[in-house]
């Protein structure tokens, strides 16, 4: 309850629907070109050569869309100084689900991490709190999904007029999940988004661009360790999201609304 509270006074600083940002002049079906108006940013240059006039293609926007939520609920999401990871991620699904509940749109959860797949059909924001009562609860288990296999649950419901949102600290090789990323950001009415959460204390840990070699006493086993600095890490990690059609960004545990707000601010009327 004093989790929706804070998230219900944060996004007082986000417009209603915040989420269709994404999704402006890309999610919805081609409506007609017409002569360009200040605020247009899509010309129409075949018709502008043919008219000599500036013309915009518009597009109808979606009457409704879809947010996929896919969430890490992965033992290092447990971390956090100011706030556990695990509680921006819960905080984060609130948002959204309030978000998509101001007008009109539907919301799926996928939880990922801590055990088998937890899936949240399309449905109102009260999915989120469902996820929020999960992501508290917590669950270990030796056996458990990756963001690959989320992905591919996302990719086999065929998404149109989608928003999927990647929720994660993403402490794991992308492996196989790159392939889904790929086909998810190709989609032709699907935006992919990644939020990287992250926590501060972790730019103090020392600095040591090497891989080194090390011999685990417990089980016997040299282990190859990456000893770049987080930064380094943390910069490649955001490249590579972004060369596979994902936007992505960083979101600490202090300032993660402001961060997200800002975000979406920063978004052109039309894409």
């Amino acid at each position: 309850r004093e989790l929706a509270l804070t998230v219900r006074q944060a996004i007082a600083n986000f417009p209603a629907g915040v989420h269709r940002s994404l999704l402006l002049g890309r999610g919805g079906e081609f409506q007609t070109v017409r002569e360009w108006q200040p605020g247009d940013r899509r010309l129409s240059i075949p018709a502008t050569a043919r008219t000599g006039k500036l013309m915009f293609k518009a597009f109808e926007e979606p009457k409704s869309i879809i947010v996929w939520l896919v969430v890490d609920a992965s033992a290092s999401m447990d971390y956090g100084s100011a706030q556990k990871r695990m509680e921006v991620a819960a905080a984060l699904c609130l948002l959204f689900g309030f978000s998509v509940d101001s007008v009109g749109d539907r919301l799926a959860i996928l939880i990922f991490g801590s055990g088998k797949l937890l899936v949240w059909e399309p449905g109102s924001g009260d999915n989120a709190l469902a996820a929020v009562h999960v992501l508290q609860r917590g669950n270990r288990e030796k056996k458990t999904a990756g963001l690959s296999e989320a992905l591919a649950t996302v990719t086999a419901s065929e998404p149109v007029n989608a928003l999927v949102v990647i929720i994660s600290d993403f402490h794991f090789e992308l492996g196989e999940a790159k392939r889904y990323l790929k086909q998810i950001s190709n989609l032709p009415r699907v935006t992919l988004l990644s939020l990287v959460v992250r926590d501060l204390p972790e730019e103090d840990l020392p600095q040591a661009p090497l891989m080194a070699e090390v011999w685990d006493a417990e089980t016997a086993e040299h282990l190859l360790i990456d000893m770049r600095s987080t930064q380094t890490q943390r910069r490649q990690l955001l490249e590579e999201l972004v060369s596979l059609g994902s936007h992505a960004v960083e979101l600490d545990s202090f300032n993660y609304f402001k961060q997200l707000a800002k975000f979406f601010g920063s978004l052109p009327l039309r894409q």
